[in-house]
């Protein structure tokens, strides 16, 4: 540790840019450490703490500048940070005034150093194993990796040798790691032995290391790094087992482009991430990868293809209609075996196939689907049992799923029929996403469709009853209006604990594949969703590391700043009420002048955040900071009464968030490609969208920003469609406790 002499780092500074002053009293040397801020002798996470205040324009008296100047170049900064940071991570030699180019400097394995070791991977994979390719890939990984993070590369071998010390690719075909799971174990000789299910388990192992102990993040398309670990050390002992609980775990966004099977980079974000589905994602379907659990690229609304029939349609699937089951199968058959042709294997590329319902409430009311729907209080009597029919065809030849969305007045559970073996059902969750599912916080009005979570929790717990395979789909992102993006990301941790504490086998996560994503924080929400889809029970502390070192990858030194105005946000959600976030309004997930109240508090965070972090990031700060204007600008207007004509601070308001969306290309919702006119006399909330029907569910009656309509006023409205047995619902009596046993 290198000691040096403070010669006052301001006075050097002047002196080395102009030569205004003549003379300076003279200062008393005080002998000082290097990266000891507060000189208490120590170097630990508060130096750490007043560097980054210092930086963001923090000063506080008791810091030595002397000790902060880490590299020497006569300015504290965000390299002197790194080099604080790198030597917290066992970096000793950060201090000498360099940034160490390796993420971990030394790696031992129960005390040995790594270049003892070697890698032994079997030359093929046992029988039971899904893709013998898929293990000797975790086996390259493994040792590129290593390579990467330490300098040092392992051999790989197929038998172990006697004068080295062994990490083992080991296989598990018991079931005891399932198909995905994983252990740790280093044994009493110090060999390592990462054991694997039979389908991806040795690669998540491996993959979960280089997380862990090497640092490696792959945090968005085409942008990853090793975070600085310094020594690290797999110790002695260690016993580590892992099952993800979620068997098919999909976030929308990573597969909403379509990459022709081609695009291994979209395939490797995915895949690192513990995304497994290959959902409109062909590419993650390959050997290499272990194949995918997905669905064919159908995973909803399927009766349009399978019928041929208008999206705003729905089949007859009255028990005694032969003709509609046999159509159904037959063009499922027929899809299968042109899957053959294109050398697909069924059970790997191709797992389970959809029969679901249209997007819309349109359901056959012929004689005999009324008594359906009646004998089992539900419009879902009719589609579960189709699914069971369709499955026994096509199961008596193929061992596939057979899987169908409990969507709309569908998610009320039929009393009577049961999903039978190899049938899953996908839960479509359509309560409140500004609570939490667990919570019972919402009203007894919610959302703006009128629905509840405690409503909602009702339907679902009695499917996690009547099926073995239960799926979830969930909502994360307002599709139709980009400048109002869901307050939801903290949620994201408790909803998803609470579903695997229900036995749910997988998750698709709904998030934002349009090109606006960068204009908020959907980027941050997708890599959320992958990792508690991953890990559930994850501790609050580490779902807040993964949103810090996200915002920090994202946003640079001021990452604190954004991370302030997330909470802000989230709290102007919270007062808002129960929300629809797939395609509710701004005044309705917000509180509008809760956000204009705290316009310079927003205000402040960014220009935080752009002053602390380097020239890189302010193109994202920036564009981040479009949606938050936006709205505070209209509680302005509000505060105001619809016009900000006469208050120029909000007018300069309007005008730079307004050059923002033209310099980033912004685009405001779905049906909009091209900015509206400004007008400082009506409210944006009011002028920039059609108050017609967008959607074809509430817009015609709204009335204002942050005014709902109540769905008992509409006799057509979803919430009062198809309720045979819940209509007189209350938070304290589940009527499914006595229907359905």
């Amino acid at each position: 540790m290198k000691k040096i002499l403070s010669v006052v780092l301001m006075l050097a500074m002047l002196l080395s840019t102009c030569a205004v002053f003549a003379s300076v009293a003279p200062v008393a040397a005080v002998e000082t450490t290097a990266g000891d801020l507060n000189n208490d002798g120590n170097i630990n996470a508060i130096d750490s703490l007043l560097m980054r205040k210092y930086v963001s324009g923090v000063r506080t008296s008791d810091l030595n500048e002397a000790a902060a100047d880490l590299n020497g170049d006569g300015s504290i900064n965000a390299k002197d940070i790194v080099i604080i940071k790198q030597y917290l991570a066992g970096v000793t030699a950060a201090l000498d005034g360099k940034v160490v180019d390796k993420a971990v400097t030394e790696l031992t394995i129960a005390g040995e150093d790594i270049s003892k070791y070697e890698i032994v991977v079997l030359s093929s994979a046992p029988e039971g194993y899904w893709a013998n390719e898929n293990y000797q890939y975790a086996g390259r990984q493994l040792r590129n990796f290593i390579s990467d993070a330490v300098g040092y590369t392992l051999n790989i071998v197929n038998s172990a040798s006697a004068n080295k010390k062994h990490i083992y690719l080991d296989f598990d075909t018991s079931g005891a790691h399932k198909e995905e799971g994983y252990s740790w174990i280093v044994n009493e000789n110090g060999d390592f032995h990462i054991v694997g299910g039979t389908r991806r388990g040795c690669m998540y192992g491996v993959f979960n290391f280089i997380k862990e102990y090497l640092g490696f993040r792959a945090f968005e398309y085409d942008t990853d790094y090793f975070l600085p670990q310094g020594k690290v050390n797999v110790p002695a002992g260690l016993n580590h087992k892992y099952i993800p609980q979620f068997t098919y775990r999909d976030v929308h966004t990573w597969g909403f482009v379509r990459d022709g099977g081609g695009d291994d980079t979209l395939a490797w974000l995915c895949i690192f991430n513990g995304i497994n589905s290959h959902t409109d994602r062909p590419s993650v379907s390959n050997a290499k990868y272990g194949w995918a659990d997905g669905n064919v690229w159908i995973n909803a609304h399927s009766f349009q293809y399978i019928f041929g029939i208008g999206a705003g349609e729905q089949p007859c699937l009255a028990p005694s209609n032969w003709m509609n089951l046999y159509t159904c199968t037959n063009w499922w058959r027929s899809t299968i075996e042109e899957r053959f042709t294109w050398h697909q294997s069924i059970g790997q590329e191709l797992t389970r196939i959809s029969v679901s319902w249209n997007d819309n409430e349109n359901y056959c009311w012929c004689a005999e689907c009324k008594s359906v729907y009646q004998a089992e209080k539900s419009v879902a009597g009719t589609i579960t049992r189709f699914a069971n029919a369709v499955a026994a065809d096509i199961r008596s030849t193929w061992d596939l799923e057979i899987y169908y969305i409990a969507y709309g007045s569908a998610r009320i559970p039929p009393i009577l029929s049961r999903p039978n073996d190899g049938v899953v059902v996908c839960y479509c969750w359509n309560g409140c996403n500004n609570h939490t599912f667990g919570s019972d916080d919402c009203s007894d009005y919610g959302n703006t469709m009128g629905f509840t979570n405690w409503e909602e929790r009702y339907y679902f717990e009695a499917w996690s009853k009547i099926t073995d395979k239960l799926f979830v789909w969930y909502y994360a992102y307002n599709f139709y209006y980009f400048v109002s993006p869901c307050p939801n990301i903290l949620n994201l941790r408790e909803d998803m604990r609470y579903l695997a504490e229900h036995g749910v086998d997988g998750v698709y996560l709904e998030g934002n594949g349009d090109s606006n994503k960068g204009f908020s924080f959907e980027p941050l929400k997708d890599y959320m969703m992958a990792q508690v889809a991953w890990d559930p029970y994850m501790s609050e502390g580490e779902f807040q590391q993964h949103i810090n070192e996200f915002l920090e990858h994202a946003y640079g030194e001021g990452w604190g700043f954004i991370k302030e105005y997330l909470y802000l946000a989230d709290e102007a959600g919270d007062r808002a009420g129960c929300f629809t976030c797939n395609y509710d309004w701004p005044g309705n997930m917000y509180d509008l002048t809760f956000m204009y109240e705290n316009l310079d508090t927003i205000t402040n965070l960014f220009e935080s955040a752009k002053a602390t972090s380097a020239s890189g990031y302010h193109s994202r700060i920036d564009s981040l900071s479009i949606h938050a204007y936006w709205l505070a600008l209209c509680g302005g207007y509000i505060a105001k009464g619809g016009s900000i004509s006469s208050d120029a601070t909000l007018k300069a308001v309007y005008d730079n968030m307004y050059s923002l969306m033209q310099n980033h290309g912004f685009r405001i919702g779905v049906y909009y490609s091209d900015l509206p006119a400004k007008n400082y006399g009506v409210s944006p909330i009011l002028n920039w969208f059609e108050l017609e029907v967008l959607s074809g569910r509430w817009e015609d009656w709204y009335s204002g920003p942050g005014q709902r309509p109540n769905p008992a006023d509409d006799p057509k409205h979803p919430v009062n469609l198809n309720r045979y047995i819940t209509a007189d619902l209350n938070r304290y009596e589940n009527p499914y406790d006595t229907l359905i046993p």
